[in-house]
């Protein structure tokens, strides 16, 4: 299964979209 995600950096506001298979994994990649 595969996961879009959207994440808002802390210190620019900026949203970072993608996508991913392994969610737990690509949040510890960011």
């Amino acid at each position: 299964m595969y996961f879009v995600y959207v994440l808002q950096s802390i210190t620019s506001k900026k949203y970072y979209i993608g996508q991913t298979d392994n969610l737990e994994r690509r949040f510890q990649q960011h």
